[in-house]
């Protein structure tokens, strides 16, 4: 049973917390949707960090920068994965000041999806072949332009 006195120090400790941690939330200008956000990501992580840790499962934090052909680091991985932090650090802020505007959200989405789209195609080893030898690819006739007639 509790007594006065160990009532008192749990109130104590209980404030002391409470008020530590109202005290780092208030030093980080987030919003509440902010907030929103970052759990959610450290929720993703989390949950990769779970499947990477299966040995049957695909998923490996290796492939977020090491490429299968050379088993080296590759820079185009990491600068890529540099630039999507930063840049969504950088969409966050100007949410949260209301200062996101479509141009620069549209070159957000145009970083993400283009960057993702243009690795594929310069990993891709029929798209280098066809540039390289100038033709269709493998098994397929080429096509002439139409007219439109």
């Amino acid at each position: 049973m509790e007594t006065g006195a160990d009532a008192g120090l749990l109130v104590m400790v209980t404030n002391s917390v409470l008020t530590g941690v109202g005290s780092f939330f208030a030093a980080i200008p987030f919003s509440s949707a902010t907030w929103l956000v970052l759990a959610i990501l450290v929720f993703f992580v989390w949950l990769f960090a779970k499947a990477n840790r299966d040995p049957n499962s695909r998923v490996d934090w290796e492939d977020l920068f090491i490429t299968s052909e050379t088993e080296r680091v590759s820079p185009y991985k990491v600068g890529y994965m540099v630039g999507m932090i930063v840049s969504t650090w950088v969409v966050i802020r100007f949410t949260d000041s209301d200062k996101l505007t479509w141009d620069i959200f549209g070159g957000y989405l145009a970083y993400l999806l283009g960057g993702a789209g243009w690795a594929a195609t310069l990993n891709s080893k029929e798209n280098t072949q066809i540039v390289s030898q100038g033709g269709a690819p493998p098994g397929r006739p080429p096509t002439l332009p139409t007219t439109g007639d």
